[in-house]
């Protein structure tokens, strides 16, 4: 075969490979976007923290970096991740701007379709949380972490949306503020990838990241969309 036969279609693949990549955003809060390692306590982390990439805006927390009783470490990217807690019984309280929900705004012309991440329970006991995906004020997609297990069992889940071809707009994260610890709230997201799946989020793969596509996922448990239960290992920070 002539050489000319080969180039066409291998820059055809080229360009299809950067067309459908062009809009993929990783964050992970130390590198993307480039962030100094933050403080271990929410006590010492000040007001929350806006941080944008790329016509992504994620709001609501702010940036900890190597924080202690946390775990889940490992399942994340280190040092930094972002997260909110206003949890007295645990000892973690915040400053009073930090919120209960965590909102991922993203600008509609990326024209997302997929949002997946990281969540880690950072309650001293169980909580239940909702992460969806929204596209012009409507839901498109829903991922529920019930009973996700305590911050100390190192509680944490893989959320995966996927709207089904609209653009997604806005995702927010967020925990029903009921159970024991009523009004209460601890969470951290790190390894956000808008667009793309989360086994592309990091090179070298952390040796935790590989359980996500590997099918041992059933060892920390699977988050199913809509009214489904997750049944891990713990919880986080």
């Amino acid at each position: 075969m002539r050489l000319k036969h080969l180039i066409s279609p291998v820059f055809g693949l080229i360009s299809l490979a950067t067309a459908f990549s062009a809009s993929a955003v990783i964050i992970n809060f130390e590198t993307t976007p480039s962030i100094l390692t933050g403080p271990s306590l929410f006590s010492a982390a000040g007001p929350a923290q806006d941080i944008t990439v790329g016509g992504i805006t994620v709001s609501g927390g702010v940036v900890l970096g190597f924080p202690t009783n946390f775990p889940a470490a490992p399942f994340g990217t280190a040092p930094n991740v972002y997260g909110t807690a206003n949890h007295p019984a645990g000892g973690a309280v915040g400053d009073s701007s930090l919120l209960s929900t965590i909102s991922i705004n993203i600008d509609p012309g990326l024209s997302i379709t997929t949002v997946e991440g990281l969540l880690f329970n950072g309650l001293i006991g169980q909580d239940t949380y909702n992460i969806t995906a929204f596209s012009s004020s409507v839901a498109v997609d829903t991922v529920s972490f019930v009973d996700l297990p305590a911050n100390l069992s190192s509680g944490f889940g893989v959320f995966r949306l996927n709207s089904g071809g609209a653009a997604i707009d806005l995702v927010t994260i967020s925990t029903d503020l009921g159970g024991v610890f009523s009004g209460e709230w601890d969470f951290i997201i790190d390894t956000l990838a808008i667009g793309e799946p989360i086994e592309n989020s990091v090179v070298p793969v952390p040796p935790a990241l590989y359980l996500f596509g590997s099918g041992i996922l059933g060892l920390v448990g699977i988050a199913k969309r809509r009214k489904s239960e997750y049944r891990g290992t713990g919880e986080t920070a």
